[in-house]
């Protein structure tokens, strides 16, 4: 669990009834006393996806790779709380265990689901595929070395094999290293 205030923080990165325990309370009294002091404003992990579930969904043609992560670092002020494993490494993951391992997906069809199927389906023209007139967002990748490192312990760390990106054409990750360039905008649907 992840909280906001201070008092609160030694809760953070336990389960429920680990709080529980470290606060000698019973894990109802705990989770509403919790809910109460940090005014409902807790996030939290659940262990509740079925992995065959998983499997099936990214098997279907209309099903695409994204992410409901926020925005976080591994230095400075967005590296904070216990964030879930996949605001680092959600498309690595998927590259790395459902194309590499288990063979669940091809490349390209886990690439198409990552990138231009969203695009579409959000209306994001010029998005999501290599072609004259789009925005050049890449990103190059060592198929061989590409691996997500963050774990539910111990989530602040960027993934491995990523070698180059470019956001709008312009160079902001290089060699594994952001290069400073903030080509970034907001995106609206079109």
């Amino acid at each position: 669990m992840e909280v906001m205030s201070q008092k609160n923080k030694i809760f953070e990165g336990l389960t429920v009834q680990k709080g529980a325990q470290k606060a000698k309370k019973d894990v109802f009294e705990f989770l509403f006393d919790l809910l109460i002091e940090e005014e409902a404003a807790i996030s939290a992990i659940y262990f509740t996806m079925s992995e065959d579930n998983l499997k099936n969904f990214l098997s279907k043609d209309y099903i695409f790779v994204a992410s409901d992560a926020g925005c976080r670092s591994v230095k400075g002020p967005l590296a904070k709380g216990r964030p879930h494993p996949r605001i680092f490494g959600t498309f690595p993951r998927v590259i790395r265990k459902y194309v590499k391992e288990e063979k669940l997906l091809d490349l390209s069809r886990a690439i198409y689901k990552m990138t231009w199927q969203p695009a579409e389906r959000f209306k994001l023209r010029g998005r999501g595929k290599i072609e004259e007139g789009y925005y050049a967002d890449l990103v190059l990748f060592d198929l061989n070395k590409i691996s997500d490192t963050s774990d539910f312990l111990d989530p602040f760390h960027y993934c491995e094999g990523i070698e180059y990106v470019f956001v709008n054409g312009q160079l902001a990750i290089e060699k594994g290293k952001q290069t400073g360039k903030r080509a970034g905008m907001v995106l609206r649907k079109n």
